[in-house]
């Protein structure tokens, strides 16, 4: 501790502050989940008042109403652009989708400011317009962000368990394999964090093809060799460990799933029959 003292304007003092910033910049990026809902409410609610101040007699009430959710929502906003902009850095997004979900971010902040602003001026309505279009826009990518295309029209349809004696894997047609028995559990348990427009550890486990080419960390599986294999190491490892997957908090493959996993890559995964 002395030495960091003496040198807290050197090297160590630096990477010091660097060390404390990072993990700032970490703690607050994690609330952003936590805060763009309630703007998101609030400023839908101000919608929603100025659409029945338009269609009915204006009520003074409602547009005090209206005006006290515009600044609130503005306020709101603010904090959301802030502790998205900090939690961007951890994602593994597509950065087109980034790109376009924090600048609409940051629009839309800026618009609820300025209809709060002119509300009072009675020279709100387009900007509002302009807020809303964005405020939706801008929802439709975070979701996208978080969930995968097509998330808002997808059924969520349970896998049927399917009774699987691994020994008999070693007769089926590998690609058969896959699509029957290994695909279903990657698309339930890990294809929401590795798949097109969020590629954590630049895995994509959308398809075979994609899953073969491994990311960040190599080849997700190694042909045979199950305790070799990124892919197997990982929903293998202690749920406490920060290399297990899924992370603890989604949800888990069952020890079937893992054995099914493992007695795949053993016969040879996709390759099998090659």
């Amino acid at each position: 501790m002395g030495i960091l003292c003496a040198d807290k304007h050197g090297v160590l003092g630096k990477f010091f502050n660097l060390f404390i910033v990072d993990i700032l910049v970490s703690f607050i990026g994690h609330f952003h989940p936590l805060v763009v809902h309630f703007p998101i409410g609030i400023l839908i609610l101000a919608i929603v008042l100025e659409c029945w101040n338009k269609w009915r007699h204006p009520s003074e009430a409602r547009q005090s109403m209206t005006q006290l959710a515009l600044a609130i929502g503005a306020i709101g906003s603010i904090g959301a652009v802030i502790t998205g902009w900090f939690l961007a850095n951890e994602g593994d997004y597509s950065d087109t989708l980034l790109f376009l979900h924090r600048w609409l971010g940051i629009g839309t902040a800026v618009l609820a400011v300025g209809a709060w602003y002119w509300y009072a001026h009675r020279k709100h309505a387009l900007i509002m317009v302009a807020m809303t279009l964005t405020l939706f826009i801008t929802l439709h990518l975070g979701s996208t962000m978080t969930h995968g295309s097509g998330y808002l029209f997808q059924r969520n349809t349970p896998i049927a368990a399917v009774a699987v004696n691994t020994d008999t894997l070693l007769k089926k047609d590998q690609t058969l394999v896959f699509l029957i028995h290994i695909a279903p559990i990657l698309n339930q348990k890990c294809v929401g964090c590795h798949r097109t427009g969020k590629t954590k550890g630049k895995l994509n486990l959308e398809s075979a093809e994609s899953l073969l080419k491994g990311g960040k960390s190599g080849s997700a599986i190694v042909v045979k060799y199950p305790e070799s294999s990124e892919l197997y190491r990982r929903i293998t490892a202690d749920l406490q460990s920060e290399k297990h997957m899924p992370p603890k908090n989604k949800p888990q493959l069952d020890p079937k799933e893992v054995e099914i996993i493992g007695r795949w890559i053993e016969q040879g995964g996709m390759l099998g029959n090659e």
